[in-house]
């Protein structure tokens, strides 16, 4: 007597796309007489009947259970824009928003909530160093298909970066790794893990500066008022410090709002520049003037100015 082995391929088809969460999920399947299906369709161990079960039942670790990956449908986060603006001073709080949306057939957002998904954000520098620099876990706004996070920071250093965001699962935070998002359903900004610059929203981190205005008038003492005869010379001496690094750019001086003429440099220390202007006054301009040094600031260093009030006395014998 011979034996025939015979294989049945059943092809199943889930009942809507929706069935399975995001996640990974261990697929099973049970080979069963019909008796088995209408007195035992819930019994893991199969009654009496005589069935064939697939690998890894009841055993979701098991690496011969058929695994199968159900990611998010969302689109990419997007870090849309900056407040006050995308250019900031060193210090100074910026607040990122990012919107993600919801695509079909993902489950639709509910109003004031997330579903439990956080947006971090990320700032990524000239070299393509990644930095975390947190994340928001309520949306300030939601449709049914969309939420927009906003986070705030004062931790950039001065530079300038681009901002990225995941938006991810609770689990992601805990487990997830920046570069390959761990196992949790996540969607990532655009730009992610691109060096190109222009690739995700560009933020510049601007060094605060200060200037002080010193002048001959008052030999250099830094008081805010000075007097000179009309016909002398006058220098003038700008001063500009940093909280880090030597500004560059120009210095003009103004004398009641009107253009008198450009700085020279005079020098610079690993934290300042000083430049200097000299001038003088013709008898017309007796009486009270107000000087005024501008700097004109740089790709890195903020503008600045300062004032003094300087006297023009008559050279002419009273």
């Amino acid at each position: 007597m011979s034996w025939t082995t015979t294989s049945i391929v059943y092809n199943v088809t889930t009942l809507t796309p929706t069935t399975l969460g995001a996640g990974t999920h261990a697929i099973y399947a049970v080979w069963a007489s019909p008796e088995f299906v209408n007195s035992n369709p819930h019994d893991p161990n199969q009654g009496n009947v005589r069935t064939g079960i697939s690998p890894g039942w009841a055993n979701p670790s098991d690496p011969t259970a058929y695994q199968q990956t159900v990611n998010q449908a969302t689109t990419l986060p997007v870090v849309t824009g900056a407040a006050p603006s995308s250019s900031t001073t060193f210090g100074q709080a910026v607040t990122f928003t990012a919107n993600v949306n919801i695509t079909s057939p993902g489950t639709p957002v509910t109003p004031g909530t997330i579903n439990g998904a956080l947006m971090l954000f990320f700032s990524v520098d000239a070299s393509n160093n990644y930095a975390f620099l947190g994340y928001s876990t309520v949306p300030v706004s939601t449709t049914g298909t969309s939420a927009t996070y906003n986070f705030t920071t004062t931790q950039l250093a001065v530079g300038t970066y681009r901002i990225r965001a995941i938006w991810a699962s609770p689990g992601y935070v805990a487990t997830g790794d920046a570069n390959n998002q761990g196992n949790f359903a996540s969607s990532v900004s655009t730009g992610w893990g691109d060096p190109t610059p222009n690739r995700g929203f560009q933020q510049t981190v601007r060094n605060a500066t200060s200037q002080t205005l010193y002048t001959s008038a008052n030999n250099y003492s830094g008081a805010s008022t000075a007097s000179a005869n009309a016909g002398t010379s006058v220098s003038f001496l700008a001063i500009v410090s940093s909280n880090g690094g030597t500004p560059t750019g120009t210095m003009n001086f103004y004398d009641n709002g009107a253009f008198l003429g450009t700085g020279t440099f005079n020098g610079s220390s690993s934290s300042s520049v000083s430049y200097i202007f000299t001038t003088s006054f013709k008898e017309s301009a007796v009486g009270t003037h107000t000087i005024t040094a501008r700097y004109s600031g740089d790709s890195t260093f903020d503008p600045a100015d300062a004032s003094l009030t300087l006297t023009i006395n008559s050279s002419l014998v009273q």
